[in-house]
């Protein structure tokens, strides 16, 4: 009867330590730059720029973090002001989306549609050749 309830505790005392190792895992920084969305009801754009223009970037991460009492159109446009992708967000917001991408810096659009409040931070970063083979070495 002791060893089995050692045995239940200590499994959940695990599954407790996991979820808590996921949670903060999910909620660390990129490590990047951040902007944040002033005003979460009116539209604003953003120029992601890398700081380097000699750099081989061969892709970019983005989180959007934050809440919004509605739905927002996030729009993701190319150097040459090409349309990229869409998304939606809405209620809590944590999301990553990450790309190939070959240019220095990325247009970033916020369209909310019938959002009376919140916040939301965006967090980027560009990842680079050199960053990809340092991630290489380490694995």
């Amino acid at each position: 009867m002791k060893k089995t309830f050692i045995v239940i505790f200590a499994l959940l005392l695990l599954i407790f330590l996991l979820f808590v190792l996921i949670d903060t895992i999910r909620h660390m920084p990129l490590g990047g730059k951040t902007v944040y969305v002033k005003d979460v009801t009116k539209e604003q754009t953003f120029l992601l720029e890398s700081g380097d223009k000699n750099a081989s970037i061969t892709g970019i991460d983005i989180i959007i973090r934050g809440f919004i009492n509605g739905s927002a159109t996030i729009n993701r446009y190319y150097e040459n002001g090409k349309l990229s992708d869409s998304f939606e967000i809405k209620g809590k917001v944590r999301r990553l989306r990450g790309c190939d991408f070959y240019g220095s810096s990325l247009k970033l659009e916020y369209v909310p549609d019938n959002v009376e409040s919140g916040h939301l931070k965006i967090e980027y970063r560009f990842v680079t050749l050199s960053k990809m083979q340092t991630h290489k070495k380490e694995k």
